[in-house]
């Protein structure tokens, strides 16, 4: 027999019904939302773990956060580098890294604390070598992306102008062409 409890009686943020199940595969009880998982009576929901072994794990690598342009990388809860995880939208620990942030720290040896952002040189966000990296403090990180965003208008003005001008050379030649002296 399955148990119920309501979320907040559970600690959870938001209310909704919860679960008490175990995972078919290790056996491992947890609470889930029963919202998440209609079908759990006919097909249990693995754990986070036995879920990463299951034929449709894709290694943890997913393009989506923060617009779709960063790479996250799912860590586990022993890997060395888990505390530089982002808590997901319902407030738990979602063991998400951003690879840009991982390539860092590894590359560093050491987690990197939350105020240090890690740069890309060339402003492609998922490519994420070490020689493309910069870590900075978030005020420089700020400072930099501000100063780079400027440069890209300047330099789409100067492309506009430079269209401009060559247009009025083209009037001018077009217009010295129709007088005779």
């Amino acid at each position: 027999m399955a148990m119920f409890s309501n979320g907040r009686a559970l600690g959870k943020k938001d209310g909704g019904i919860f679960v008490f199940l175990a995972c078919p595969k290790c056996g491992v009880e947890r609470w889930i939302r029963r919202r998440d998982y209609k079908d759990w009576q006919i097909n249990p929901p693995h754990c986070r773990s036995c879920s990463a072994h299951s034929k449709f794990f894709k290694g943890g690598k997913v393009k989506g956060g923060k617009g779709g342009e960063y790479i996250d990388i799912l860590l586990r809860r022993d890997d060395f580098f888990f505390p530089m995880t982002r808590k997901s939208r319902c407030g738990n620990w979602g063991g998400y890294v951003f690879e840009h942030r991982l390539v860092m720290a590894i590359h560093l040896g050491r987690c990197l604390h939350a105020w240090e952002m890690v740069h890309h040189k060339n402003g492609i966000k998922d490519d994420n070598r070490v020689e493309n990296l910069q870590l900075l403090g978030n005020d420089k990180h700020n400072a930099l992306t501000l100063l780079e965003t400027r440069v890209k208008e300047l330099e789409f003005k100067v492309e506009e102008q430079s269209k401009f001008i060559r247009l009025l050379q083209w009037q001018l030649k077009e217009s010295r062409k129709g007088v005779h002296y």
